[in-house]
């Protein structure tokens, strides 16, 4: 494997548009990083598998369309094309820390998420929660968010809840502080991103909670008065779920980016 990879090297003999440009070239890129790492500390099989991430594409479409490929964009996407083309076959090494691979990840999770909110829109609205914690150490970190995943258990079973609540979708998504002025300068900020969604009359019925007792009953599911931070929106369309997409990227300088992919 090449440590010296640069971008020149990945888009020789590419027909280098934009989006290859602004998308592919730079997850390629983060992803030759991860891989240089995991060189560095003797995984020498998973970072071969991240080099060679997405390096060869094999695509299909109906006999008879004589349209052209599709672009690098597209196949990073894994999506079908207005020709007709769609992504038959990759090398993609599904590796959970590979940018390249959490960038494909996220569009898949945003597509199933609008999905099922086409379905399910005329029946229910829809609210975007985030819950935190107080900032840790990276020795802390595990146990924090082992706490997290256990406080997200009782909140979750909480009455109040329960009867307000009638489905929800998920995700962690995992901070560094990388401002030097701060006094939290590199402690870590694991929180949850929620959507919830909601009958639509929830806005004037019991079930309805002001953002104080959102703030009471994850301070009580944690068992941490301590905590502060507690958001609670309407999402007035598809589109705010965007927001959320951003904690889904596993999934922010070299090592702010692959931070970013990697623990997202």
């Amino acid at each position: 494997m090449d440590n010296n990879i640069t971008e020149n090297e990945i888009c020789q003999d590419v027909n280098i548009d934009k989006e290859i440009k602004t998308k592919f070239t730079p997850k390629r890129l983060a992803s030759e990083i991860l891989a240089q790492s995991y060189e560095r500390i003797g995984y020498d099989n998973k970072a071969q598998r991240v080099s060679d991430c997405g390096t060869w594409l094999e695509f299909r479409k109906p006999l008879g369309d004589v349209s052209a490929p599709p672009s690098a964009s597209g196949c990073a996407e894994a999506v079908g094309t207005s020709e007709g083309w769609k992504l038959h076959n990759a090398n993609f090494c599904r590796d959970r820390l590979c940018p390249m691979c959490s960038w494909r990840r996220t569009y898949k999770v945003y597509a199933q998420i609008s999905r099922i909110m086409d379905v399910i829109q005329d029946d229910y609205v829809f609210l975007f929660l985030t819950l935190t914690v107080p900032n840790c150490s990276a020795d802390e970190l595990a146990q924090t968010i082992d706490k997290l995943q256990q406080g997200w258990q009782k909140f979750r079973h909480y009455k109040r809840f329960k009867n307000a609540v009638k489905g929800y979708f998920k995700v962690l998504e995992t901070t560094r502080n990388t401002d030097k002025s701060s006094p939290f300068y590199n402690t870590y900020h694991p929180h949850f991103h929620n959507i919830l969604a909601v009958n639509k009359s929830y806005f004037t019925s019991r079930d309805y909670m002001q953002h104080s007792e959102w703030l009471q009953l994850w301070q009580r599911a944690m068992q941490d008065p301590t905590i502060t931070q507690v958001d609670i929106r309407r999402c007035k369309d598809k589109k705010d779920i965007r927001e959320g997409e951003q904690a889904v990227k596993a999934l922010g300088s070299a090592v702010a980016e692959v931070a970013k992919y990697s623990v997202k």
